[in-house]
């Protein structure tokens, strides 16, 4: 088949494709825009932290396998440009017990670790990677070791450095340090006290989630791939809620409507479904959860190739903060409105929800920060990216499972979350509010 985008580094300004004809049976080969798609790297770090699935037993190095928050210590005297922790994975290696640690700084300076599985510890060896940087600042570079000297306080290089595996996958380096550059001369990067822990991908279960009714669903994100003319407007989607009230879930809306005749589950059944899942526990900060595909699949494969499906797991940022970092959605709404940045939403009077401030992974990098570049300066980097939004109008009498209608002449009431009545709640804490015959949560600003 027909490579029809790239995820390469290069982009075009997706409003510059050449337009097809019109058609009633969508061709994806015709319909798929020239635009590429490219890492938008100039956007600060997050952090995030999906709903943890039990852990499995760590036999083997292959049980390692995945996407990790890596936190650790800067080492070097200049500010920290990573914010703390990184996302590196783990991917096989040569022989079964080695492991390709991709994703750290310098994206292509894999670092080569050994599991042992009778010990439990994860080793790395001092290895040569490379000449790095440009004239003074090129360096002979090496991935070195260092362990704290107890007595005397203070690191030393050394050969190797081991950190040790918990039965949970956890991985720590605790007084324990590499640096990327060449000893006693210079160092790009050097992070210490490293801590390694999984994060899962996250999977919805509808059984546990109430039919409300069909959603109208408009993508402008993954739309973007298309020409104009074949963009798919606004689909009604099957939509669900939570018991709790908090999450809604949208189940597999790029196969609904025009979305059908474009993604690769229509001729291939053996791809997987996908969902959308959004909290909206604090309707002021809405969160698009990361680590979900879509299940909108498209063939990466070049022409004359087997095909090679990709699926999209996109995300916003205030999802993103949440989960991965860590952050509460209070402290999410504060850093935003610092910034004046608008925040994804969900409007209970229009019952709509709509976010912002997108980006997306895809199969081979779930938490990629993948977009579409509206405009690009003159050294090919990215001056203006495409704003991706999803706009969703909830079905009517969405909420039926905990609420009825409002009654806007009765004062608020509030509870705390172990049902106890708060007269006065202080700013940040997450309360249950009665209005009426109306209940929702929601946090005190």
């Amino acid at each position: 088949m027909k490579k029809v985008y790239s995820l390469a580094a290069c982009v075009a300004i997706a409003a510059s494709a050449i337009a097809a004809p019109v058609q009633k049976q969508v061709s994806v080969n015709d319909a798929t825009s020239a635009a590429l798609v490219e890492m938008a790297t100039e956007v600060s770090g997050m952090r995030m932290t999906p709903a943890k699935a039990p852990a499995k037993a760590i036999k083997s190095a292959a049980d390692l396998m995945g996407i990790y928050k890596c936190y650790y210590q800067w080492g070097l005297t200049n500010t920290d440009p990573y914010g703390g922790m990184l996302q590196p994975t783990f991917e096989p290696g040569a022989t079964a017990n080695e492991i390709i640690i991709k994703g750290m700084p310098y994206s292509d300076v894999d670092i080569i670790a050994y599991f042992d599985a009778s010990a439990m510890t994860l080793t790395i060896n001092k290895q040569f990677v490379g000449i790095l940087g440009t004239g003074e600042n090129q360096l002979s570079a090496s991935w070195l070791c260092q362990v704290v000297n107890e007595a005397e306080k203070k690191w030393e290089f050394t050969s190797k450095i081991e950190g040790k595996v918990g039965a949970d996958g956890t991985i720590d380096f605790e007084n324990k340090r590499i640096l990327l550059g060449q000893e006693n001369v210079g160092y790009y990067c050097a992070f210490g006290h490293m801590y390694y822990e999984n994060v899962p991908y996250v999977k919805v279960d509808l059984g546990n989630y109430h039919l409300q009714g069909n959603a109208k669903f408009k993508d402008d994100a993954l739309c973007h791939f298309f020409k104009e003319e074949y963009r798919p407007g606004a689909v009604d989607v099957p939509c669900y809620l939570s018991a709790d009230g908090s999450t809604v879930v949208l189940d597999n809306p790029y196969m609904c409507g025009a979305w059908a005749q474009l993604n690769g589950q229509t001729a291939n059944s053996a791809l997987a479904k996908g969902y959308i899942s959004i909290n909206i526990e604090d309707p002021e900060v809405a969160l698009l959860s990361p680590m979900l595909g879509a299940g909108m699949w498209l063939d990466d494969a070049d022409e004359g190739e087997p095909s090679m499906w990709v699926d999209f797991y996109p995300y916003n940022e205030e999802g993103f903060m949440v989960s991965i970092e860590d952050y509460d959605t209070n402290d999410v709404y504060n850093e935003f409105a610092a910034v004046g940045r608008e925040l994804s939403a969900y409007d209970e009077d229009t019952n709509t929800i709509t976010i912002r401030n997108m980006w997306f992974g895809e199969t081979g990098n779930p938490l990629g920060r993948y977009g579409f570049a509206a405009e690009k300066n003159p050294d090919g980097t990215v001056k203006e990216w495409v704003k991706i939004s999803y706009t969703i109008e909830l079905p009517d009498g969405f909420g039926a499972v905990n609420s009825i209608a409002d009654d806007n002449n009765v004062a608020p009431r509030y509870f705390n979350l172990q049902g106890l009545e708060v007269t006065n709640p202080a700013a940040g804490e997450l309360v249950i509010v009665k209005k009426g015959g109306k209940t929702s949560k929601t946090i005190v600003r």
